[in-house]
């Protein structure tokens, strides 16, 4: 079993999944926020709760379909854990039958 179980974690360890984790980018909250803003031209287009110290938020670029998910911490660290492109905003429509734009 050993034999089996070591070269398959080698093979993981090496594959490119991995190496985006060690391209995870944080700095403080507003320095990145600024740097979303003014040199990216993004925008905040949501945000919402992962845990009670935890902010989930969606950056994204209207005319180039670029997005952006940071996550921030109470202690005013934010981190960049994925970035993509084709950027779709949803509508719902909400229990009143108001549509709301995500």
């Amino acid at each position: 079993m050993k034999r089996f179980v070591i070269p398959v974690l080698a093979c993981l360890a090496a594959s490119p999944a991995a190496a985006q984790v060690a391209d995870v980018l944080c700095d403080a909250e507003d320095r990145l926020e600024r740097k979303l803003t003014l040199s990216y031209g993004a925008e905040l287009t949501g945000r919402g709760l992962r845990a009670p110290d935890v902010v989930l938020e969606i950056w994204t670029v209207p005319e180039t379909g670029k997005w952006t998910l940071v996550q921030s911490y109470a202690n005013g660290q934010s981190c960049i854990v994925a970035m993509g492109e084709a950027w779709e905003g949803l509508t719902l429509s909400g229990a009143d039958g108001a549509s709301k734009d995500l």
